[in-house]
């Protein structure tokens, strides 16, 4: 036993290398001690080592077939190196073995939910929590299981119990700010992020969260916001970094402007359907296209993107320091996010400045606060010449929509106008957490203004009955009776999602965020759609686009103007079965639908940028 309190002792020091290679040996020697194999596991796990680390327990559950921790050890290699099936079938084995070992419960329902077995998991979590009632991570990942089922009371509960058995782990805080931001709770959810980022100033989740959920919802005003954004890049930006490419000695010296696209979407994601068409049209040319993907399961869109690029660069699992030296190295010239402070965004990558040009596109709805990035791409309509946004990139204004809509290729037939007369269904599709408290007041007074309407509301969240309770009180204190509020869940395809418009005869938009595919999904479907127009990027999308398909009318620059334009239409069913039957066509006609412009505008735009180079105009 002296060797192998040798070996612990170099550990203690961190010496793991030398360690490990004594262990090696001494197992060499040992070839039957259990202890030495299961400490060299160990060893070989931390460092990274996972087939060798699993050959290792491996060899301990051949020595010991009926001990229930040696299978519980080696199903953690097995998780480690990726075989998740074999995982799963030996912490059901240590289970069988030890029916009362919370940890193999806790990593049995992390499998499991790796799985999609999400069921079976919340099965494992509730048994590990009543084996040990102090079991913080488990609490955690139970409220996330939860979560995924869209049953949020719950895991809000959870996420409390974590944080009354140990205040000080960010992770709980942050866990409960996510589930409090799809309950609609904004400003609960903004108090925990907040205390996640006091206990832990670097968590760059809990901070990009918060960014997104102040500018999701308007939440606070734009100095506000702007320095809420730059406090992300204080703390994982800087000048030093900055520096580290420069200066560009070969920038824009390709006869093409090389351009590099950077996203997380690039797989079943709205931002990919609205990407799709403006790659597609790209003329090669002009641009060289390079895609960097932080994708870890590439589906059937993630295949079509990459057909559609010269380049493709998966970049999941790789530093931010690695990746912005292979855009570097590829010879990006203008280097485009396409996710500003969303999921699984890239954005410290941008803080090196790996390409001499640098803007923002598509994805995000804000400033992203990064002093290297150089412009945000927009257009007039969403930015005009006085707009109250402050940014830190210079605007670039489009001449035109800054999106395209690619309308599926299997979408219903539009179906004719569901009522003749006033009795008309208002509808909204969109997430429950854009339906804010003035949305509802202001649903409310249509819904007083238009007796005999009703609204119907769709979200994944009315899968949840305590939400759906929630929902129909909050219309209750504004006089709006349970039976006129019908709501939805998700339905079981895409198509079927659409086919629901044929319930609805006018779309009313959120405030004050406003839709984005939604709204373009319901205006291909002939659903005309009332919107307000506010100050911001967020709550002007619905105006782009009713803009540019030219019905301004349907566009609100009042509260009481919304109410009226929506009453109107449901005053006017020979209206509302023109707009039924000719939405589309127009709309297919229109710059919305138009990738080759688009393609076009996006062109111009980085012959304008590369034209500016090094400067960087500012308004």
């Amino acid at each position: 036993m002296q060797d192998l309190n040798t070996i612990n002792r170099l550990l203690e020091k961190g010496e793991t290398a030398r360690a490990a290679r004594l262990c090696r040996q001494y197992c060499k020697q040992h070839p039957d001690d259990m202890e030495a194999w299961s400490l060299l596991g160990m060893i070989l796990g931390q460092t990274g080592e996972a087939e060798p680390a699993r050959q290792c327990f491996r060899k301990v559950l051949d020595l010991a077939p009926d001990n229930g921790l040696a299978h519980y050890n080696y199903a953690n290699a097995c998780k480690g190196a990726g075989d998740l099936q074999e995982a799963l079938e030996h912490y059901r084995h240590a289970l069988r073995l030890n029916p009362a070992f919370a940890p193999a419960h806790f990593n049995l329902g992390n499998v499991l939910v790796q799985l999609d077995e999400i069921d079976q998991a919340i099965d494992h979590y509730r048994h590990a929590v009543r084996l040990e009632p102090g079991y913080v991570r488990a609490y955690n990942n139970l409220g996330s299981a939860l979560q995924r089922q869209i049953r949020i009371k719950e895991a809000i509960e959870c996420y409390r119990q974590a944080i009354a058995l140990a205040p000080s782990i960010a992770e709980s805080h942050y866990n409960l700010a996510t589930a409090l931001q799809d309950h609609g709770d904004f400003s609960a959810a903004v108090a925990s992020y907040r205390q996640a980022l006091s206990l832990n100033p670097g968590h760059q989740l809990a901070r990009s969260n918060l960014l997104y959920l102040l500018s999701y919802n308007v939440m606070c005003d734009p100095e506000q916001m702007l320095r809420e954004h730059q406090e992300w890049d204080r703390i994982h930006g800087g000048k030093a970094k900055a520096e580290t490419f420069q200066p560009f000695h070969h920038a824009f010296s390709s006869p093409r402007i090389r351009v590099g696209y950077v996203s997380a979407d690039f797989r079943q994601h709205v931002v990919s359907h609205f990407f799709e068409p403006l790659l597609r049209q790209h003329d090669r040319d002009q641009v060289e296209v390079f895609c960097y993907a932080e994708v870890r399961k590439p589906d059937t869109m993630t295949r079509r993107l990459q057909d559609e690029a010269e380049h493709w660069r998966f970049i999941s699992g790789r530093d931010d320091r690695t990746v912005a030296q292979m855009i570097h190295d590829d010879g990006i010239d203008i280097l485009v996010d396409l996710g500003g402070h969303t999921v699984n965004n890239r954005l410290k990558v941008f803080t090196y400045k790996p390409a001499p040009v640098q803007a923002t596109y598509l994805g995000y709805f804000t400033t992203t606060g990064l002093s290297t990035m150089d412009y945000w791409i927009t257009d007039a309509c969403l930015h005009p010449r006085d707009t109250v946004e402050l940014a830190t990139e210079q605007l670039y204004r489009l001449p035109r929509c800054f999106l395209c809509y690619q309308p599926p290729d299997d979408a219903p037939e539009v179906a004719p106008a569901p009522h003749q007369d006033d009795a008309v269904t208002f509808g909204c599709f969109n997430n429950l957490v854009k339906i804010s408290s003035r949305a509802i007041a202001l649903w409310s007074r249509v819904l007083h203004a238009v007796p005999r309407s009703t609204l119907l509301l769709k979200s994944k969240q009315m899968a949840d009955e305590t939400l759906q309770q929630e929902l129909l009180q909050r219309f209750a204190r504004h006089g709006i009776a349970a039976e006129r509020i019908e709501t939805m869940p998700h339905t079981r395809t895409f198509r079927e999602h659409l086919d629901t418009y044929r319930k609805v005869d006018i779309a009313l938009d959120t405030v004050p965020r406003s839709g984005f595919t939604i709204t373009a999904e319901a205006l291909w479907m002939g659903v005309p759609v009332v919107t307000l127009a506010g100050a911001r990027f967020i709550e002007r999308v619905s105006m782009d686009m009713l803009h540019s398909i030219g019905h301004q009318e349907l566009v609100a620059q009042t509260e009481d103007e919304y109410v009226v334009i929506a009453a109107g239409l449901a005053d006017d069913p020979q209206r509302r079965t023109a707009l039924r039957g000719g939405l589309r066509g127009r709309m297919a006609a229109s710059a919305l639908c138009d990738g080759r412009t688009l393609a076009a505008a996006m062109e111009q735009a980085f012959r304008d940028m590369k034209g500016n180079f090094p400067a960087i105009p500012r308004d």
